[in-house]
């Protein structure tokens, strides 16, 4: 009934209405703009503003709007920037040192999944300042041949190697903990999209955090804890830049069909990307960081928000510990007074009852034994 009444058209309700104003008006463009922006209604901002979209909204120009940016998003070819790929043990070796040398720097990982606890390292991305970034690779056989020389080409020499052997693995992990020092640093800022997960991944290949890291997830979720906090999304709406979408390199979902896996990639299609990622990160904790701190946020940020990611990250490796036999007896107790309570009920109702059936028990309750659905 109350479904009936919602699907009702009502077409006596007291209205005033004034006819001219509702008369279409010419489009606020940067209105539209800012509305667009903020929910990603691209289809439609094009539209309905066609060419005519501003490039950038003055915050006091968009009353009561959260966003300042239109959709007129500049792209990686619009920014000045120097992405390099790092293809041998020696360039790891020179980028941890100016990694180390670095006061800050942020960082991203790429993987073969979701699941940090379980996923394989594909490689990492680091940005010391605006536009200027790298990717290493680390696939699991990256940095393997125990008698190769720092100059070689290692992803040649991945083709000779079997990426499931655990001194593959091991060769993974050594590789990795070239750039520990850089990571361990207490002196050094470090920052992150999602920490939690880049730090998780990494700590499985023996990293360490010598200082909390900076979240640009958490710096927007402690002014905005609605929102969304994608970096997608966020450089959208704090950077007016447009990242490269992850489907341009594994493709769209389709059902049936699995997407490719970052793995499967060569290391010079993840290259802008990856690089991308962590220089986007670097740029948006510039103006996050800030925002935090005008609204008054920034102590439970730095006290309570990005302290407690070592925690989660910990809680999340070690698990829950379960008691499987006392679970045991107490499932066997709660069969026994499920069956002692179904006895009763088709005590009363008939041993045909099937207590399953909404239909046949609705006629038990309400028909039968009279009961009042209020």
């Amino acid at each position: 009934r109350i479904s009936q009444l919602l699907t009702i058209i009502r077409t006596d309700v007291p209205l005033e209405i004034d006819w001219a104003s509702l008369a279409r008006a010419e489009l606020d463009t940067e209105k539209v703009a800012a509305v667009c922006a903020k929910y990603e209604l691209n289809q439609l901002a094009r539209r309905l503003l066609g060419s005519s979209t501003p490039r950038a909204l003055v915050p006091s120009q968009a009353a009561n709007a959260s966003t300042s940016q239109s959709l007129n998003f500049s792209t990686l070819k619009d920014w000045p920037h120097e992405y390099k790929l790092v293809r041998t043990e020696a360039e790891a070796r020179d980028l941890a040192w100016t990694l180390e040398a670095a006061p800050k720097f942020a960082f991203d990982t790429e993987t073969t999944g979701t699941d940090a606890r379980t996923v394989d390292l594909v490689g990492m991305s680091f940005a010391t300042e605006p536009g200027k970034a790298w990717y290493v690779a680390v696939p699991p056989h990256f940095g393997g041949a125990a008698h190769s020389n720092q100059t070689d080409d290692l992803f040649a020499l991945a083709a000779a190697q079997d990426a499931a052997k655990p001194e593959a693995r091991e060769a993974a992990k050594r590789f990795v903990q070239i750039f520990a020092r850089a990571f361990a640093d207490p002196s050094k800022t470090l920052i992150a999209q999602n920490a939690k997960y880049d730090m998780m991944v990494l700590g499985r290949y023996g990293i360490t955090f010598g200082s909390t890291v900076r979240d640009t997830m958490l710096e927007h979720y402690v002014t905005d804890a609605a929102a969304r906090h994608g970096m997608d999304f966020l450089a959208r709406e704090f950077l007016q830049y447009d990242p490269i979408p992850i489907t341009r390199l594994i493709g769209e979902k389709e059902r049936g069909k699995a997407p490719k896996n970052m793995c499967e990639l060569p290391p010079e299609e993840i290259l802008d990307y990856a690089a991308e990622a962590a220089d986007v990160t670097l740029r948006l904790a510039a103006v996050l960081r800030p925002k935090a701190a005008e609204a008054g946020a920034l102590p439970a940020l730095e006290q309570s928000e990005e302290p407690l990611v070592p925690i989660l990250i910990e809680m999340e490796r070690e698990g829950v510990k379960i008691d499987v036999s006392a679970l045991g007896k107490y499932g066997l107790e709660l069969d026994r007074e499920i069956n002692a309570l179904a006895a009763d009920i088709r005590a009363c109702g008939g041993p045909n009852l099937n207590i399953d059936s909404p239909k046949q028990l609705a006629d038990f309750l309400y028909v039968k034994l009279g009961l009042k659905p209020a």
